[in-house]
């Protein structure tokens, strides 16, 4: 079940005002829903792409709040997060290759002079979270290895803002960018121009919840990315902060049991097609989404018209991959295949053959829609004058 279209969501959905309704709806398409399945299985290939490439002991620590800290001791509770979820995917990486350790005392990285110093988290939002943990975790004895070139630090997430990716590195002189590891980079705030009516709703809304003072998330980010185990605090806060006057769709940041099943359905298409629409691509993107409704949407002949779409647009290839919330490999891998059938010149301008295909996927014949008897009032319903702000030019 796509997300947008689950009973769950349209409960959530009832909250925002008619008119706003086709923006809330835009906001749950640009969401990208990460399963267990694909949160692990794209960590464990980044961390063993780490151990293809390097020699020597690999020491591995997934980013908690509380490093090296026993909770018996203190007054709170514990709270459970990412942190078990990618322990657990590190401990079955270490079982299978004996150049890995899972969190292992400074003593014992010492005896087994361990070469590098793994961090995983799922997300890079702020930054605040792995600055807190590199505080509490790198001792006098790892920082000065690090310092000396004895011992390199890396960063392994899922996903990061480039900004706060950088800022890391100014912070901690002996953490380079290339040994950050990103599978998905997502774009920083100031980049979202074409998102602003979205940006609007989220700030409109915000107001009704406990986090009115921040109402696109921690860091102002406006984060995309939603977990399967539980939803990035940098996200609008509309989708996680419940209240006295809103009920939120990942209540404090939690995913309800009736959502699972949206993160084992694939909603890549609607994502990209909002892509499209937030590049102006109207046309396009409602092309997209009528061949979904008619079950007739092949995953690459999709990703290829959303591509050169975008390139049309002048949208530069190193940005794509944050439009459409996918790996930069990936979306070489479509951009070569494009050139080779000639549809993207060498200069990644889309070519007379590229603008052809791009023209007859515009103008395809809609889905055929059973007639029915109508009226006056029944078609100023179902057309309205405008829709997310752009007038009406026909009554036809």
């Amino acid at each position: 079940m796509i997300l947008v279209d689950h009973t769950y969501s349209k409960k959530w959905l009832e909250q925002f005002d008619l008119v706003d309704l086709p923006l809330a709806r835009a906001l749950l398409r640009s969401l990208k829903l990460v399963s267990h399945s694909e949160f692990e299985d794209r960590i464990a290939q980044l961390v063993l792409d780490i151990s293809n490439k390097t020699e020597g002991r690999i020491a591995l620590f997934p980013v908690s709040r509380l490093p090296n800290k026993s909770y018996l001791n203190n007054e709170k509770r514990p709270h459970y997060g990412s942190a078990e979820r990618i322990g657990q995917t590190l401990t079955n990486i270490e079982r299978a290759n004996p150049r890995f350790q899972v969190a292992p005392t400074v003593k014992g990285m010492k005896s087994e002079k361990t070469k590098h110093v793994v961090l995983v988290d799922d997300i890079v939002g702020s930054g605040r979270r792995i600055r807190e943990y590199c505080y509490g975790l790198l001792g006098k004895s790892v920082k000065s290895w690090c310092s000396y070139h004895k011992c390199t630090l890396w960063i392994v997430v899922y996903a990061g803002h480039w900004s706060s990716v950088e800022a890391l590195t100014h912070r901690f002189g002996y953490l380079h960018l290339e040994n950050i590891k990103l599978w998905l980079r997502l774009p920083d705030m100031v980049t979202l121009g074409p998102r602003e009516g979205i940006r609007q709703l989220c700030s409109k809304y915000a107001k009704n919840t406990p986090k009115r003072g921040a109402p696109l998330g921690v860091g102002d980010l406006m984060t995309q990315i939603i977990f399967q185990h539980g939803c990035p605090n940098n996200a609008p806060v509309v989708l996680w902060a419940s209240g006295k006057n809103w009920k939120a769709l990942f209540p404090n940041r939690g995913i309800p049991q009736e959502l699972n099943s949206c993160f084992d359905t694939s909603n890549t298409d609607e994502t990209e097609a909002e892509s499209l629409w937030q590049s102006a691509q109207y046309s396009l993107a409602m092309a997209i989404l009528d061949r979904m409704n008619r079950g007739k949407s092949d995953a690459n002949d999709i990703q290829i018209i959303v591509v050169l779409g975008l390139l049309s647009r002048g949208i530069q290839p190193d940005k794509i991959s944050q439009l459409m919330l996918r790996n930069q490999g990936e979306i070489s891998a479509i951009i070569k295949h494009a050139k080779n059938l000639k549809l993207i010149g060498e200069d990644y301008r889309v070519t007379g053959f590229g603008r052809d295909l791009l023209d007859r996927f515009r103008h395809q014949k809609a889905s055929s829609r059973t007639l029915v008897q109508s009226n006056e009032d029944a078609i100023r319903f179902y057309y309205p004058q405008q829709y997310r702000g752009i007038q009406r030019k026909s009554s036809s």
